[in-house]
Formats: C-alpha cells, sequence, structure tokens
C-alpha cells in the first residue's frame, strides 16, 4: 500500500511538474509576441514621425517682397484734401537726393534685357546726375530704338532729375506705355508746380484718348477746378492765366542789376 501511495504521489508530481513547463511556455510565447507588437508600433510611430518632420519641414528663407505701384488716374480722380481743406498741388513723398543706384520700379519690371548704352551711362561717375538724366532723356526720345530700351532710359532718367525728362513727352506719338508711365510718375512725384503742369499740357495733345483724359484730369487738380475736367480748352485757358501769373511773379522776385541782395 504504501508503494501504491508513493507511486501516485510520483504521477502527481511528475503531472504538476509538466502542467507548470506548459504553462511557462505559453507566457513565455506571449511574452515574446507581446515584445514583436510592442517593436513594431515602435518602428510605426518612428517612420510616422520622420515623415511629418520632412514633410512640414523649416519655412523657406524670406526671398524679399517686390512692391508694385499702380495709378490713380482714370479710375479715381486725386482728392484735393491735403489736410487743412486747401488744394494739394503735389502728390506722394517728396523725392530723396538723386543717385546713380538703378531704380528697384526697373529692376522688378525689366525682363531682364541688357541695354549697354544705359549701363554705361549709370555707371559712368565722370559724368553729372543732371547730364546723365538728360542723356537718358535723349535716349528715350530715339524712335529708332526698340520700345523697350526707350523705356528703360524714361525710368532711370525720371529717376535722376524728373524735369530733364519733360521733353520726351511733348512728342504726341510717344508710344502709349511711355506716356503711361510718364503720367503714372509724375502723380507719385512731388514736382515744383509750374513743371507738373507744363507736362499735363504736354500730354493733353498726345494721340491717345485714355492719356490726354488722364493729363486733363491731373491738370484739373493742380489747379484746383476739377469742373473743367471735361471742357479741354477752357482747362488750357486757366493753366496758361495760372503760368504767365507765375512768371511774372518769379521775374518780380529776381534782383535788379546793383542790387546788393544780388551778390
Amino acid at each position: 500500500m504504501l508503494q501504491a501511495l508513493r507511486t501516485r504521489c510520483t504521477q502527481n508530481l511528475t503531472k504538476g511538474k509538466f502542467a507548470m513547463n506548459s504553462q511557462n511556455r505559453k507566457w513565455g510565447i506571449a511574452g515574446q509576441r507581446l515584445r514583436l507588437v510592442a517593436g513594431g508600433l515602435l518602428l510605426l510611430l518612428a517612420l510616422l514621425l520622420a515623415f511629418r518632420g520632412g514633410k512640414d519641414g523649416p519655412a523657406p528663407k524670406h526671398q524679399g517682397v517686390v512692391q508694385v505701384r499702380t495709378s490713380a488716374v482714370g479710375s479715381e480722380r486725386p482728392s484735393l484734401d491735403s489736410g487743412n481743406g486747401t488744394a494739394s498741388p503735389n502728390r506722394g513723398p517728396s523725392p530723396g537726393k538723386a543717385t546713380r543706384k538703378p531704380n528697384p520700379s526697373v529692376l522688378a519690371d525689366s525682363d531682364q534685357e541688357s541695354f549697354p548704352q544705359i549701363e554705361r551711362l549709370l555707371g559712368d561717375e565722370s559724368i553729372s546726375v543732371d547730364e546723365t538724366a538728360k542723356q537718358l532723356s535723349e535716349i528715350a526720345g530715339r524712335k529708332g530704338l526698340s520700345e523697350a530700351e526707350r523705356i528703360e532710359a524714361l525710368k532711370h532718367g525720371l529717376n535722376l532729375n524728373f524735369k530733364a525728362l519733360a521733353e520726351v513727352v511733348r512728342d504726341p506719338d510717344l508710344p502709349s506705355p511711355m506716356a503711361q508711365l510718364y503720367v503714372e510718375e509724375l502723380m507719385n512725384h512731388n514736382q515744383e508746380r509750374r513743371g507738373q503742369m507744363e507736362a499735363c499740357l504736354s500730354l493733353m495733345n498726345h494721340r491717345d484718348e485714355e492719356i490726354r483724359k488722364q493729363a486733363q484730369d491731373l491738370l484739373a487738380f493742380y489747379l484746383g477746378e476739377e469742373s473743367l475736367a471735361e471742357n479741354p480748352e477752357e482747362l488750357r485757358k486757366a493753366a496758361a492765366e495760372w503760368l504767365e501769373t507765375q512768371k511774372a511773379e518769379e521775374k518780380d522776385r529776381e534782383p535788379e542789376a546793383g542790387d546788393p541782395s544780388s551778390f
């Protein structure tokens, strides 16, 4: 009987060890599976983060801003209010000292064409700024050149000395893009009123009706007589009278010969 009991105990122990081994193997397999799943998830998360970082990336560096200026003439009549209830003869900021540096608006609008004679003029430090503007005016008025080169010369010339380009707009057959450019620059430059009005009178003879209309509106603004904008003949008369009065006043202000103030 003792032998039978010993045999049964041995069998139970063997069964227990087998059950424990089986259970341990199951837990081991389950642990391996969990580790594999966790590793896969971590790998997937790392790939997603890497993809998102590459997609968003750093913002591109600022490349600068090109500022575009459009004319208000023809679409909106200039306001006569200068802030104190009086008509202001000038528009836009006062221009700074003339410089040979290229006009940023010229660079922005250019189609990267090369005009050697203009480049030589701008780079020649042996001649004055006013002389450079005068020669650019001659290039702008030369009908045998391409329109692109004439426009380029006009832009640079206006940037150097606005008055030096007055002769160009006296041509009634001046290409419309050049005349339009002059009108826009005229509005945005704080020039002498007399020069502004004389330029408007010249542009009123242009063959392009739209250019003439813009010049009329602008001249009426300078005179403070907007009601005359639709009557070019009366507008011309009023402008001529104003210019005559201005010339007489300038003559009266000139010192006479022998006047100590002239020395």
